[in-house]
């Protein structure tokens, strides 16, 4: 073997000793002389790492003639929102009504750092990634049911021209239904949809048993804060991505792209135009004729998340791939395009007809 030869082992305690040398980045030294902690992180069914408060690094065995094997620390993307997605699937919130009658997990964030791989940093922004909130204690995400009734009600005080007061009294009845988050606005009357006050939605919402973590989550998915940090505007690509999704998971089987983008229209109110880019991550198109395209539910979310594993599959689905296709379904294995391009070059074959390039399996 080459002094310099190396080979990618489990990090682990060597089975004749009881520890086994460590070698440092220049980075973690001058963390840990600053008094930085570095904490391990793994189970049995997944290879251990060590994370500093910001970045997690995988282990590499090398074996060198000069010395005894030693492990090198390599900085190394966590899968942190895929794990965490599934964890959280069955702690969604629906309404009061649903809550009352809620049987499922029940995950903290201190349980996170014993179950994901990241440092907390990175915990905390696959936290904000998901679109998970923290209520009495437990992690939550949003129902994407609740999220509807959210979209149907935008489209009802967009689409209509009634003033507050001739609103239905059913409507505000209903507390699953989230109409006092945008009749909170001030100038409603005016469907002002770009000062939407929070503070005053949190108060009436709380009339009708909806938590405020719950308001503040939904206004995060569907709204952008404005310089006040007191009120929101809607985002039309928040909005969109929302109808456009629930679309895409209605439909029972691929559906022609042209029907889809109806029903979407159709979905979304009418001040918001969609576009299909909005949908990056959710979709795949399949060419039926040469002329017309197809559309079906593709979430990213559902793919594995080890690089190898996760274009062994798209390959399965589809045999080539164009770079703009593929990219939304794996800009997250590397930390930057040079470690994305040495991925695609190790996993991939990459050709070229005319200007669109392609990738295949190797």
């Amino acid at each position: 073997m080459n002094q310099n030869e190396s080979l990618d082992l489990t990090m682990g305690v060597d089975s004749n000793d009881s520890f086994i040398l460590v070698e440092l980045p220049r980075e973690v030294a001058e963390y840990v002389e600053r008094g930085g902690v570095l904490v391990a992180r793994g189970s049995a069914e997944n290879e251990a790492v060590l994370c500093t408060d910001t970045t997690t690094y995988s282990g590499k065995d090398s074996v060198r003639a000069s010395m005894s094997g030693h492990v090198e620390l390599l900085a190394t993307l966590p899968r942190a929102s895929t794990h965490l997605a599934q964890l959280l699937r069955e702690a969604m919130y629906n309404g009061p009504s649903n809550e009352k009658r809620r049987t499922g997990s029940h995950v903290m964030r201190a349980q996170l750092l014993e179950q994901i791989q990241a440092s907390s940093s990175e915990i905390d922004a696959a936290i904000e990634c998901v679109g998970a909130f923290e209520m009495d204690g437990v992690l939550r995400l949003v129902h994407p049911a609740f999220l509807n009734e959210l979209r149907m009600l935008i489209a009802f005080i967009v689409n209509s021209f009634m003033p507050f007061a001739r609103i239905s009294s059913n409507l505000l009845d209903s507390p699953d239904m989230f109409l006092l988050l945008f009749i909170a606005s001030a100038n409603v009357d005016e469907k002002d949809l770009n000062a939407i006050s929070i503070d005053d939605a949190i108060q009436l919402m709380a009339e009708n048993d909806i938590p405020e973590p719950v308001i503040r989550q939904c206004f995060s998915m569907i709204a952008d804060k404005n310089d006040d940090n007191l009120t929101y505007t809607i985002s039309s690509r928040k909005l969109c991505r929302i109808t456009g999704s629930e679309v895409l998971m209605s439909l029972q089987a691929r559906t022609s792209l042209d029907e889809f983008m109806k029903i979407w229209r159709k979905s979304t109110p009418s001040p918001f135009e969609i576009q299909l880019d909005y949908l990056q991550g959710l979709y795949i198109l399949e060419d039926d004729t040469g002329i017309s395209y197809s559309i079906r539910y593709f979430p990213k979310s559902e793919l594995p998340a080890p690089a190898k594993d996760r274009l062994e599959y798209l390959f399965s689905i589809r045999r080539k791939w164009t770079a703009s296709d593929l990219m939304p379904y794996i800009d997250d294995l590397a930390e930057n395009k040079k470690k994305l391009d040495l991925l695609l070059l190790k996993y991939t074959r990459m050709s070229k007809v005319g200007d669109t390039v392609f990738y295949s399996a190797r």
